[in-house]
């Protein structure tokens, strides 16, 4: 269990190796793993924003805003 983390660290610069030998066969793969890297990073980028807004909202929420008509 231990040699879990080093084991992931280890596998990163062979996942950039083989990511390259993909990129490098053909245009059209190349093209399929930038559009797939595009799409993961908006989806990642737009659950951040709403995670954020989860977190944030009820903190907002509970602090006073002064009066209000009545």
């Amino acid at each position: 269990m231990a040699r879990i983390l080093p084991e992931l660290l280890e596998s990163i610069p062979e996942m950039v190796q083989a990511f390259a030998t993909i990129l490098e066969a053909s245009v059209p793969q190349a093209v399929l793993v930038l559009c797939g890297a595009v799409l993961i990073g908006f989806s990642v980028l737009i659950m951040g924003y709403l995670t954020a807004g989860a977190i944030v909202s009820p903190v907002v929420s509970a602090s006073p805003r002064g009066r209000e008509y009545q």
